[in-house]
């Protein structure tokens, strides 16, 4: 993982992140089940094929409203590998998602 922090202002800040993400063995199991597929036997298989998951971009913005108001907003893409792509048989489309948090201390 990489990230660049800037500080445009004393209460605020930006981040940046890159995240390549590998499987670290090689028809090993995966939790909650992400690369599950049935093979042709009609059994269920559950191992990874190869180790690249994906590569993840987050952009997130910071801000100190008071001492007890923050607020925090993101962004994220994630392009699949082919780790993900072997399960699903074909090439997989990127995953988006963002988020807007407000958190109040008393």
């Amino acid at each position: 993982m990489l990230f660049l922090r800037a500080e445009s202002a004393p209460r605020e800040a930006r981040t940046l992140r890159y995240a390549h993400i590998r499987a670290n063995e090689l028809n090993s199991l995966i939790q909650f089940g992400q690369a599950s597929r049935v093979n042709v036997d009609g059994n269920v298989v559950s191992v990874v094929t190869d180790p690249h998951f994906a590569d993840d971009i987050y952009l997130d913005f910071n801000r100190v409203i008071t001492r007890q108001t923050f607020l925090t907003a993101g962004l994220s893409v994630s392009f699949p590998g082919s780790g993900v792509d072997d399960v699903i048989g074909e090439r997989a489309d990127p995953w988006t998602g963002g988020f807007f948090d407000v958190v109040v201390n008393f």
